[in-house]
């Protein structure tokens, strides 16, 4: 292995490190999106249902 693949492998690594921790991130993000949306399903009112 020459010292120019060595860098190479290294830089694919860092890359590949960079793209878990953003996919990790994408993840929570629509987690917490879907949290939400479930929380508000379960709140809603009916139309017509009881007027306030």
């Amino acid at each position: 292995m020459t010292a120019r693949t060595t860098h190479l492998d290294a830089g694919v690594r860092d890359a590949m490190i960079a793209l878990g921790a953003a996919a990790k991130k994408g993840l929570g993000v629509i987690t917490v999106i879907n949290s939400w949306n479930r929380l508000m399903v379960s709140c809603r009112i009916v139309p017509g249902g009881p007027q306030w």
